[in-house]
């Protein structure tokens, strides 16, 4: 009976770990989480801006959170916008922050979508679409209320020195990293190293950081008199090795960041640190070995009894 009565603790709380997100709506409105089983997309809100002529500019302001299994990149060319006249317009990457930079299982993605719409249409509609079909609607024209809370990345930030990651192609080495208050900039010590026997490709710009609030910063390649030993960009054969500093400028609100390696973005190694379980998987361990060990002391105390 103690048995059943842990693995029924034990199921409700996991239940909601294993929701089916494909459950969930995958159309909605302004503050409002529209998610499929791959991703979720939230409209903070909708900026426009007069540039002077026939156009105006549309900022589109998101939070995109991955609920793959792997690690994905949000590329803005999936998204598109319909004007209250039907016209479609394409984002434009180059002026929006969303950057295609593959961000790890259930974390987040905060930045803009960037649109030039003409002048006589407002816009009724942003579409996310996929190559393999999978679509998410949002109605710019309303908002739900109240508002659903903000996705949130279920990674825990806390210091990445010394971690030392590998896929058995690329080694990457953190051995040390300042936070600095003022000027606030981050400033990594990092070393790459070539495992495997094809040429890898090295460069300052395959690495960001990102806060907890999932704005994404690139490497600042200017700013040497930071560094003493900037790494540049290069190659390595097989078993070669180098080594360099990374400097990120940051905002004065940001106190933690995550540490994003992307090479080629997008076409070889992948890491991103800290690289641990994440505050969801913590709880529900904690949990698990609580009811277990309930369920375990209640069973030895009636052995004892009927002794």
């Amino acid at each position: 009976m103690q048995r059943k009565i842990a693995l029924s603790i034990l199921a409700f709380l996991m239940f909601p770990l294993l929701m089916d997100t494909s459950l969930a709506s995958t159309s909605g409105a302004l503050n409002e989480v529209v998610s499929n089983d791959k991703m979720q997309i939230y409209v903070i809100g909708v900026k426009e801006t007069d540039m002077g002529g026939p156009g105006v500019r549309v900022d589109v302001e998101v939070v995109l959170k991955n609920i793959e299994p792997n690690a994905r990149a949000f590329n803005a060319f999936f998204a598109k916008v319909i004007d209250s006249n039907g016209g479609e317009r394409k984002a434009s990457p180059l002026l929006g922050t969303v950057q295609p930079i593959r961000i790890p299982s259930n974390d987040i993605l905060n930045g803009t979508l960037t649109f030039a719409v003409s002048r006589d249409a407002d816009l009724s509609t942003l579409i996310w679409e996929e190559f393999d079909g999978s679509k998410l609607t949002i109605d710019l024209t309303k908002s739900k209320s109240p508002a659903d809370p903000l996705p949130k990345s279920d990674w825990v930030l806390s210091s990445n020195r010394g971690r030392i990651l590998s896929d058995g192609r690329t080694q990457l080495t953190l051995h040390d990293e300042n936070l600095n208050r003022s000027p606030r900039y981050y400033l990594v010590d990092i070393s790459i190293k070539n495992l495997g026997n094809a040429i890898i490709q090295y460069n300052p710009g395959f690495t960001f950081v990102k806060d907890q609030d999932g704005n994404m910063y690139p490497a600042d390649i200017q700013n040497f008199r930071l560094m003493n030993n900037p790494l540049k960009k290069g190659e390595l054969k097989q078993g070669e090795e180098v080594r360099g500093e990374i400097l990120f400028l940051l905002p004065d609100t940001v106190n933690n960041v995550m540490f994003i390696y992307d090479e080629s973005l997008g076409a070889g190694s992948y890491f991103a640190v800290p690289e641990f379980a994440t505050l969801a998987v913590i709880v529900l361990s904690v949990s698990i070995a609580a009811v277990l060990g309930l369920a375990g002391s209640r069973s030895y105390t009636r052995k004892v009894k009927e002794r």
